[in-house]
């Protein structure tokens, strides 16, 4: 609303001064045009040339933070990665005898949530991203229900559902990273560094 009362003010000035260069000084009205119309082109070339400017730093700006949210996303990738590949895994031996071996591991997507969200991915990355962030909760809400299935000394088929489930989760969860990663061209480091 302001801009549209600038915008008024400032013709009707114009407008106001145009007649009285006319009232006074008839034969310096076409020098005034001419001063008017250039400073009008120079005007809209500046206002143009500053969207360009601010749509091209915006640009760079956004590449500049895509890049960096991808080299977090590689690290967190290659972290789950290695978590959820972990060996050492718990034995859970049921009542019956049945043995079971589980990962307890609690993660969290960090930065796959805030890449999600960012903006700076296509719809398809952030809501890959999201899935593979949905799942990797899922994995560790599954882990402390199971943890607490067996703490509350429940039958032994809650615990192998719960233990299972787990497992599968887990696999799922690695499967689910791998296949965004590559979505992104990221590279996965499956090594912890040296």
């Amino acid at each position: 609303m302001h801009i549209l009362l600038a915008a008024a003010a400032t013709l009707l000035i114009g407008v106001g001064y145009s007649f009285a260069v006319i009232c006074q000084q008839p034969d310096k009205f076409w020098d005034w045009l001419n001063t008017l119309v250039g400073s009008g082109l120079s005007f809209f070339l500046a206002v143009l040339g500053g969207i360009y400017l601010f749509r091209l730093q915006n640009a760079a700006t956004e590449r500049s933070e895509r890049e960096a949210l991808r080299e977090l996303l590689c690290a967190e990738f290659s972290d789950l990665i290695r978590i959820l590949s972990d060996t050492s895994k718990m034995e859970l031996t049921t009542q019956s005898g049945l043995t079971k071996s589980v990962l307890v591991a609690f993660v969290q997507p960090l930065v796959i949530e805030k890449s999600a969200v960012s903006g700076l991915f296509s719809r398809q990355e952030s809501e890959n991203l999201l899935h593979i962030a949905r799942k990797i909760r899922m994995f560790s809400f599954k882990t402390e229900h199971m943890m607490s299935v067996i703490q509350a000394r429940a039958e032994e088929q809650f615990i192998i559902h719960a233990a299972d489930n787990v497992e599968q989760t887990r696999v799922g969860t690695i499967e689910g990273i791998r296949h965004v990663a590559r979505q992104l061209g990221i590279s996965i480091n499956e090594h912890y560094p040296d």
